[in-house]
């Protein structure tokens, strides 16, 4: 009966050792990543921006950006 709790006790040890070296190994490969992609990724390209609408300003609500229809706009 000693025999199987012992070899019970040391596969919980081994599955623990093991996990935690997988951690460890997860860990690595992702900063390892992250490191290199920060000197080899590309800038992203910049997208135009969108064309803004009218701005108007009221006295309950401040300053507000509001999209005319097409036919309304200047």
């Amino acid at each position: 009966m000693k025999v199987i709790i012992f070899l019970l006790g040391l596969a919980h040890v081994l599955i623990l050792f093991a996990s935690a070296i997988a951690l460890a190994l997860f860990i690595l490969k992702r900063l390892a990543r992250w490191f290199i992609g920060l000197f080899t990724a590309e800038p992203a390209e910049r997208k135009p921006a969108v064309p803004r609408g009218k701005v108007y300003s009221g006295p309950l609500t401040g300053r507000a950006t509001v999209r005319l229809p097409h036919g309304l706009q200047n």
